[in-house]
């Protein structure tokens, strides 16, 4: 699977790195393997730095992962930043607006600082 996970008690934030080649189905794996860790709480933020995935998505692939985390939505009751690069940023929007849509608090960043800030900051 090329995604890592570690968490910060601390901070209470989940940090996913996401890594190579991936396909859909490791991807839609992914948030259910991380709400099964030891030691994640739903209420722990999420920081997923996606940046060094090779990966394009379709249109298709990007309503599956939106339908499937607000399927799992109960799961993950703080934010959720995903970093992307540039050439992701509209397809990850679209995403992450549905994903909203369907009561998932998740925003996209550029910036691995400013999805920190923005995980950590009080609602």
């Amino acid at each position: 699977m090329p995604y890592i996970f570690e968490l910060d008690s601390q901070l209470r934030v989940a940090f996913v790195r996401g890594f190579g080649p991936m396909d859909l189905a490791e991807t839609l794996e992914a948030p259910a393997v991380l709400s099964r860790h030891v030691g994640f709480r739903p209420d722990f933020g999420v920081i997923a730095d996606l940046r060094a995935l090779e990966y394009e998505p379709a249109a298709d692939d990007v309503v599956a992962v939106a339908r499937n985390l607000i399927g799992l939505r109960h799961n993950f009751t703080s934010r959720v930043a995903v970093v992307v690069p540039r050439r992701l940023s509209l397809a990850a929007e679209i995403g992450a607006a549905m994903a909203g849509a369907g009561g998932f608090a998740l925003r996209i960043f550029e910036s691995l600082d400013e999805a920190m800030a923005w995980v950590v900051s009080p609602r």
